[in-house]
């Protein structure tokens, strides 16, 4: 469902048989998925930033030695730093697949209305403009 319709309707007091319970639940799965993506973003940087901040250290303390080489730990910290880039960009990319979810139009088959809704609404209807009639001939008078 497109959630700013249902809105909409809910706000103008339409709410064409849309129970209340099932609207929230999935707002809450949407926001469940969004938060989920974003714990994963958050704890995926703090890593980057350790990591990284690690290899930094490691080549800093290989330079102040004299000479550089390429160990086995630094292999591993860049080979942690690509899988942590991995995650980061498969985050990114949920979070924006959920919101192209989000914006995505569902086409619903329009609700029909029942006889009696139909016949009580033309009461109304006829009983409104009855009485708009009588006021504007009581005006005129």
């Amino acid at each position: 469902m497109n959630f700013a319709d249902l809105l909409l309707k809910l706000i103008g007091g339409n709410s064409l048989g849309v129970n209340p319970a099932d609207f929230a639940n999935q707002i809450l799965g949407q926001v469940k998925k969004i938060l989920k993506s974003l714990i994963i973003l958050m704890i995926g940087s703090v890593l980057f930033c350790l990591i990284m901040g690690y290899l930094i250290d490691r080549v800093l303390t290989q330079m102040d030695l004299g000479s550089f080489e390429l160990t086995s730990s630094i292999i591993f910290l860049i080979v942690l730093l690509c899988i942590d880039l991995a995650v980061i960009i498969w985050s990114l990319k949920k979070i924006s697949d959920s919101e192209e979810d989000k914006k995505e139009v569902i086409v619903q088959a329009p609700q029909q209305d029942s006889v009696l809704e139909t016949a009580i609404a033309a009461l109304i209807l006829s009983f409104v403009n009855d009485k708009k009639t009588a006021t504007d001939e009581t005006k005129t008078l």
